[in-house]
C-alpha cells in the first residue's frame, strides 16, 4: 500500500474530516507497520464512521462496554520512599495456559488517570492481549488506588512518578529474568511509558523490547486549555479534581503522617477550606491551587512552565530509546496534537504515530448496541505483534 500523502501543515484540517487512518513518521518502525499492518489496509479501504460524539466517546464506553471472564491476582509492591503499588496479574477464566516460553513477552499495562484494573476499558485491553496468546499481563494500580493504601502525600500521575514505573519494571525483571517486557497504556499511563522509554535506565535495559500506547496527552498546556471548556470540564477535569481531593482528604490512608504532611504544607485553615470545597466550576479547581493543595509539588517543580514541560511527552521526541507506537485520534478533545508536533515526528527513528480521524479520547467506538465495542484494542495488540516482529527481524 502506498504511503498516504498528507500536507503536514494542514493535517488538522484534513484528518478531522478524513476517516482513513494513517501512520506518520519516516523511521524504520513506521515503515514496517505501514507496510505490514492488515488492520491499516482494511480500515483504509473501509473507514470507520463512528456516530458517537468524540467528547462523549469515553463516557459511552465506560457506561455501556462490558467485559467478563477475567480473574485477578494481586501483589503489593513496597517502594523505597514508603509508598505502595498494587500489581494485578490478569488471567482468562476459560483458558488454562501452559508455562509461557522464554521468548514470550510480559505485557505491563499502565492505566490512565483515575483508572484501575477494574475499569472496563482496561479489562477489554487485557482480554485482547490474553486472547491473542500473551500468557502474562500485569496492570499497575497506582498509589492510593484500587484498595491500595496511600502511604505518601504524592499523586499518581506520570510526571510525578517516573520512579514508580522503573520500580515496577525492575520487579517484573526479577520475577521473570529471561522474559522480554512490552509496555502499554493509555492517557496518563501512556505518558508514564513514554517518560520511561526516554529515560537513562531504559537505555541500558535490554529486557524492554518497546511500547504501544494510545490517547497520550501529548502537549499538556494545549490539553489544559481545551479541558476547561464545557462539556469537557464536566467529563474530565471535574472528576479528576474531585478524585484528587478525596484521595488526599478522605481516601483510605494507612499513615497519619500523610495527613499531617499535607496539612502542614498547605496550612490548617486552607486544609479545612479544601476539605469542604465542592468542585462545581473551573474556578473551584483554581481554588485547589489557591489554597495550596498542590504545594508539596514545590519540591519537584520550580514553576508552572517547568511542570508543563515535564508533563508534555512531545518534549521527549528525539530521545526515545526503544521503538514506540503512539495511537491518537484527531478529534480527541483532551489530548490534541499540534501542527508543530506533527512536523517533529520524523526527528525520532523510534517513533511511530498512528493517527485516526475519529475516536475521541480513549473511545474509538466501533459498535454501540446491544453492547458497545471498540476497535482500539485490536489495533493496539496488532501493533504490539508488529513491533515484536520488527525487533526480531532487525
Amino acid at each position: 500500500m502506498k504511503k498516504a500523502r498528507i500536507n503536514f501543515s494542514q493535517v488538522h484540517f484534513i484528518v478531522k474530516k478524513w476517516t482513513h487512518p494513517t501512520v506518520l513518521g519516516s523511521g524504520p518502525i513506521s515503515n514496517y507497520i505501514r507496510k505490514n499492518s492488515k488492520t491499516l489496509r482494511r480500515m483504509y479501504k473501509s473507514p470507520l464512521l463512528t456516530t458517537v460524539n468524540p467528547t462523549f466517546a469515553f463516557w459511552f464506553r465506560t457506561k455501556y462496554e462490558k467485559c467478563s471472564g477475567l480473574t485477578f491476582e494481586r501483589v503489593f509492591m513496597d517502594l523505597p520512599d514508603g509508598g505502595r503499588l498494587g500489581l494485578d496479574k490478569v488471567s482468562l477464566n476459560s483458558k488454562i495456559y501452559e508455562l509461557p516460553s522464554a521468548k514470550q513477552p510480559i505485557v505491563l499495562l499502565f492505566p490512565g488517570g483515575n483508572e484501575t484494573t477494574y475499569a472496563t476499558k482496561i479489562q477489554t485491553m487485557c482480554r485482547q492481549y490474553l486472547a491473542s496468546g500473551y500468557g502474562d499481563v500485569f496492570v499497575c494500580n497506582y498509589r492510593g488506588k484500587c484498595n491500595t493504601p496511600l502511604r505518601t502525600p504524592q499523586l499518581s500521575f506520570p510526571f510525578l512518578h517516573f520512579n514508580d514505573v522503573a520500580a515496577v519494571v525492575k520487579f517484573i525483571e526479577h520475577k521473570f529474568p529471561d522474559r522480554p517486557i512490552l509496555l502499554t497504556g493509555d492517557c496518563f499511563g501512556a505518558n508514564m511509558v513514554v517518560d520511561y522509554i526516554a529515560s537513562e535506565p531504559c537505555k541500558y535495559n535490554s529486557s524492554i523490547v518497546g511500547a504501544v500506547v494510545h490517547s497520550i496527552v501529548w502537549n499538556s498546556e494545549l490539553s489544559t486549555s481545551k479541558l476547561y471548556q464545557d462539556p469537557h470540564f464536566s467529563l474530565f477535569i471535574k472528576p479528576w479534581a474531585t478524585m484528587i481531593q478525596k484521595l488526599l482528604l478522605y481516601g483510605k490512608i494507612e499513615s497519619e503522617n500523610v495527613m499531617a504532611s499535607v496539612s502542614s504544607k498547605i496550612g490548617k485553615d486552607n486544609f479545612e477550606v479544601v476539605r469542604k470545597l465542592k468542585i462545581e466550576s473551573p474556578k473551584d479547581v483554581a481554588k485547589l491551587y489557591k489554597y495550596g493543595l498542590f504545594k508539596f509539588w514545590d519540591d519537584i517543580f520550580t514553576s508552572k512552565e517547568e511542570y508543563m514541560k515535564e508533563a508534555s511527552s512531545h518534549n521527549k521526541v528525539g530521545s526515545l530509546n526503544r521503538p514506540i507506537v503512539l495511537i491518537n485520534a484527531a478529534d480527541d478533545p483532551t489530548a490534541p496534537v499540534s501542527l508543530e508536533d506533527v512536523d517533529n515526528f520524523d526527528k525520532d527513528p523510534n517513533l511511530c504515530f498512528w493517527f485516526f480521524g475519529t475516536g475521541g479520547h480513549c473511545g474509538y467506538v466501533k459498535t454501540m448496541f446491544p453492547t458497545c465495542t471498540n476497535y482500539i484494542d485490536e489495533v493496539v495488540v496488532e501493533c504490539a505483534q508488529l513491533l515484536l516482529d520488527f525487533q526480531k527481524n532487525r
